[in-house]
């Protein structure tokens, strides 16, 4: 029997041509018991054209293998409270225009 399978070739990005942006760090970071929220300002386009500010918040999980410490976006019940606490103080953050509480009080 002969194998008729069909293959198309791998589209190629060109991204790879283009000049990758440094990745800036977050400007808030909290972390609860392995998990962290990590906070970054970004603009969008608007319907008018113009920029607009807003943030984007991501939520990851470290974890050892071995000798090695990784992350993931994966968690389990028990990762739930300290997620929720992590995006509570991200969202405080945001909240109080990207100004940490610590820097509020003063």
């Amino acid at each position: 029997m002969e194998n008729d399978k069909k293959t198309t070739p791998a589209k190629v990005s060109n991204t790879t041509n283009k000049v990758k942006e440094a990745k800036q760090p977050p400007i808030c970071r909290v972390e609860f018991s392995g998990i962290s929220a990590a906070v970054w300002p970004k603009q969008i386009p608007s319907a008018d054209g113009k920029p607009r500010e807003t943030w984007m918040v991501s939520l990851t999980r470290s974890y050892r293998d071995g000798n090695e410490t990784k992350r993931t976006h994966v968690l389990f019940p028990e990762h739930l409270l300290p997620a929720s606490m992590a995006l509570i103080k991200a969202w405080e953050f945001i909240e109080n225009g990207g100004i940490a509480e610590e820097q509020n009080d003063a």
